[in-house]
């Protein structure tokens, strides 16, 4: 599994972050949201398997809604930002 937490990606000068998969650029201005359920500041991305991805907190294990596809990795993020 690919694990990628905020904390420890840097952003190149393009403005857009590459996978740990190196196939799927993330913007850098994509933040993403606290754990929605208990509130770890730092989940992460993960390619959960080849080419789905999800936002998986580190604390409580908590999965976010998986997307696959060539813009998967920000769908990811987008709907776990959605979360409530």
């Amino acid at each position: 599994m690919a694990k990628q937490r905020e904390s420890d990606r840097a952003a190149p000068a393009s403005g857009a972050e590459e996978s740990a998969a190196g196939d799927v650029a993330i913007p850098a201005a994509v933040a993403i949201a606290p754990c929605p359920f208990c509130g770890d500041g730092d989940p992460a991305i993960d390619e959960i398997d080849s080419g789905i991805w999800a936002v998986c907190c580190n604390d409580c294990r908590t999965i976010g809604p998986h997307t696959d596809g060539k813009h998967s990795a920000e769908q990811a993020i987008e709907a776990w930002n959605r979360r409530t």
